[in-house]
């Protein structure tokens, strides 16, 4: 399955993008094995360390810091390396939950240490950036096409160091009940075209 991982480079403040040879020009990604790939993309800043890859020495950290949502980053691969038209495309965004802490009045004149408190800076750079990407890919392809998979849930239930499992598990079996039908009716006859590689030990012949 061709697959496209957002990481972001900390040394040169720059977008890297792991991608499958699905494209002629994707030549050196195959590479990198899986769990590299893996550390680099959820080195989520403060709480791990930046994942140096192990050939080249690039420093790198989570994909989330740019690409929260990266849901306009598969319409962008889509059109660009696959040529598909914006009407061919229909994206299935799954989220992580989202918050429902409330942000009081008191953030809307708040300095530096008040919006710092609580990670209250994050939590709306990342919400709003999330929204935002969305947003961005139903303007494109139409609402009826772009669905968001995202329930709401207490912040303590999953963050990144800890979380309750049996919650989580029972608040996911309560929205996938909800989101089942509509799934059901969008995305599940769809079946991907077979994937072979540009590149690498399983690459067309030829190429």
């Amino acid at each position: 399955m061709p697959l496209v991982v957002p990481s972001y480079n900390l040394g040169e403040n720059a977008v890297y993008l792991f991608k499958t040879p699905h494209h002629v020009r994707l030549r050196r990604d195959f590479r990198v094995t899986m769990w590299a790939v893996a550390m680099a993309t959820s080195a989520a800043p403060t709480y791990f360390p930046a994942f140096r890859l192990p050939t080249d020495h690039v420093r790198l950290v989570d994909g989330g810091v740019w690409a929260n949502n990266p849901a306009m980053v598969g319409v962008t691969e889509a059109v660009s390396m696959f040529g598909c038209a914006l009407d061919e495309i229909r994206v299935l965004s799954v989220g992580t939950t989202t918050s429902v802490a409330p942000r009081p009045s008191k953030l809307d004149d708040a300095g530096l240490l008040r919006w710092a408190r609580r990670t209250n800076v994050i939590e709306v750079l990342m919400a709003g950036q999330a929204a935002g990407a969305f947003a961005q890919v139903q303007h494109m392809i139409g609402p009826a096409n772009a669905h968001r998979l995202n329930p709401p849930a207490p912040a303590e239930l999953g963050t990144l160091d800890r979380c309750d499992a049996r919650e989580l598990i029972g608040k996911a079996a309560h929205h996938s009940r909800v989101f089942a039908p509509l799934f059901q009716s969008e995305f599940a006859a769809h079946f991907a075209a077979p994937f072979t590689p540009f590149h690498g030990p399983h690459a067309k012949a030829g190429t």
